[in-house]
């Protein structure tokens, strides 16, 4: 894959209006993209481009819905192929925030949102996949030239550790950024601290278990 400028941004959305602005406003700040009506042609065009880094999805829709997507998404895709997702809504309640954040979207536009926080958002997310692919490229050629052996290569043990870190992580940078970014009445804010504080427990959970494997046995 080469680089950040030949990644395109899938764009899925069951209203024909809906999807055709958000993609006309990307392909204007210089995104490349594509175009899908349901979940159905979103999984056709992930498995034919290898190309699309971002994801941006409308939470409901007919069907299976965005989370479903997202989901699904992440399932097909490592980090050599890597995804960053955005989910829309047209309704935004805390719920569906917190549903979005926590099957692994980096961002959360609530409908009608402003095109500056789309575009902004596919940035941040584009750069986030570009950087997640590269690591991934160095981490298996690291592997590679080196003797076939049964047990896990450093790059396979770096690869397990990235994705044990980055499943409570993304809802920590996701609420953390729409916090920084104000307007949050109260209570709204205090849930969206629950939920870092509680993916912050569950890194350094992570963090422990490794550090306890890591440890000699006693003779």
């Amino acid at each position: 894959m080469t680089g950040e400028a030949s990644l395109r941004v899938l764009v899925v959305d069951d209203e024909p209006g809906v999807r055709g602005m958000v993609a006309s406003a990307l392909q204007a700040s210089g995104f490349h993209t594509h175009v899908a009506g349901d979940f159905a042609e979103a999984l056709q065009w992930l498995d034919r481009d290898e190309t699309i880094a971002v994801l941006v999805t409308d939470l409901r829709m007919p069907g299976r819905d965005g989370l479903a997507l997202v989901t699904e998404t992440f399932e097909r895709r490592g980090d050599r192929l890597a995804v960053e997702a955005l989910v829309m809504s047209g309704h935004g309640s805390m719920d569906e925030v917190t549903m979005a954040m926590r099957a692994g979207a980096v961002d959360y536009l609530a409908k009608p949102f402003p095109l500056r926080a789309l575009t902004d958002g596919v940035a941040r997310a584009m750069a986030r996949a570009t950087r997640r692919r590269a690591t991934a490229r160095a981490l298996q050629a690291a592997g590679t030239g080196r003797d076939s052996h049964p047990t896990a290569t450093p790059a396979d043990l770096a690869q397990s550790l990235a994705q044990e870190l980055r499943t409570p992580l993304v809802p920590v940078l996701g609420f953390g950024e729409m916090l920084s970014d104000g307007g949050i009445d109260s209570d709204t804010a205090r849930m969206m601290g629950d939920e870092i504080v509680k993916g912050a427990r569950q890194l350094l959970g992570s963090i422990d278990r490794m550090l306890a494997s890591d440890k000699p046995a006693r003779p």
